[in-house]
């Protein structure tokens, strides 16, 4: 009996921890997010920490219009795009998808706008939180209408995940993260 007691405590202390605490009086609306996952610890998990705000993408518009008839914009600073398929309101089948050349700099970017932002935010976590990913450049965000986070995958490239109310965006690099960075000043939501 003592055994499953010991079991017991220690499951929802698992759970407990994994659920983080919030360190803001529980409004999210103060500089800190609530606990989200920092680096991978030895062991492969996420451990969680504070982090402040970013500045992304609460400073950026949101897509105007219909969302079925979004299309990701032609140009975003020095990268063009190449082929673009998908519809952001179809997120079963993979929303729209946008291939974008700079020289040698390739970004793959995923739009998705979602019934909810909750949904976005959770869309963002779930990239972030990946099998593939190997390394968080700094602690993610998760707000209750905006999330943002940059990762390296094991494939050497990087993922830069966002949301803002219900749109969800996802820009991968194919290994540089200064091209990453360069589309993300230029991306105009």
């Amino acid at each position: 009996m003592k055994r499953w007691t010991m079991i017991g405590l220690l499951v929802v202390s698992l759970v407990l921890a994994a659920c983080g605490g919030d360190d803001d009086g529980g409004d999210n609306g103060g500089d800190t997010a609530p606990s989200a996952p920092g680096n991978p610890t030895a062991a492969g998990t996420l451990a969680p920490t504070a982090t402040t705000r970013p500045p992304a993408p609460r400073s950026k518009a949101e897509p105007e219009g219909e969302p079925y008839d979004f299309e990701a914009p032609f140009s975003v600073g020095s990268f063009t795009r190449e082929s673009m398929q998908g519809r952001a309101v179809s997120a079963q089948t993979g929303g729209l998808q946008a291939t974008y050349q700079s020289g040698d700099d390739t970004i793959v970017l995923t739009a998705y706008h979602l019934d909810d932002a909750d949904q976005a935010v959770a869309t963002v976590r779930f990239a972030l939180e990946a099998g593939s990913i190997i390394d968080l450049l700094e602690p993610p965000y998760y707000g209750p209408a905006a999330s943002f986070g940059v990762a390296l995958d094991r494939h050497g490239g990087y993922l830069a995940a966002w949301s803002h109310n219900e749109w969800c965006f996802l820009a991968t690099s194919n290994g540089s993260l200064d091209a990453l960075n360069n589309f993300l000043e230029g991306f105009p939501f």
